[in-house]
C-alpha cells in the first residue's frame, strides 16, 4: 500500500473502479500473500480476500480494521476447534474410525 501510494488514493468506487496505484499494491499484495503461504504450504484462500479487501481500501490498514480481522480469525478458530472436538469425541463414541 504505501510502496505504491495507494493509502493515499480513494478506495474503490462503483462508478470509476478503483485507481491504478490500487490495482498495483493489489498485485503485489497478492503476489506477497501467495509466494508466503506456498513457502510455509499453507494456501488459505480466505488470506487473500482479506489481502484484497485492504489493497482495495474496503479495510483500512487501522488499529480498528486489524484487530477487528484478528478478532474474526480468533473466532473462527475457537469454533472450528471446538466441532472438530466435538465431532472427534461423537465419533468415538459411535464407533468411527479415526
Amino acid at each position: 500500500m504505501f510502496v505504491c501510494y495507494a493509502a493515499m488514493s480513494p478506495a474503490d468506487s462503483a462508478t470509476q473502479g478503483p485507481p491504478a496505484s490500487r490495482v498495483l499494491a493489489a498485485m503485489l499484495a497478492i503476489t506477497a500473500t501467495m509466494a508466503g503461504q506456498r513457502l510455509l504450504r499453507a494456501m488459505h484462500p480466505p488470506g487473500a480476500a482479506t489481502t484484497l479487501l485492504i489493497a482495495f481500501g474496503s479495510f483500512s490498514a487501522t488499529s480498528r480494521d486489524l484487530t477487528a480481522i484478528a478478532a474474526g480469525v480468533l473466532l473462527v478458530c475457537l469454533i472450528g476447534e471446538g466441532v472438530r472436538l466435538f465431532r472427534r469425541r461423537l465419533g468415538k463414541r459411535l464407533g468411527w474410525p479415526e
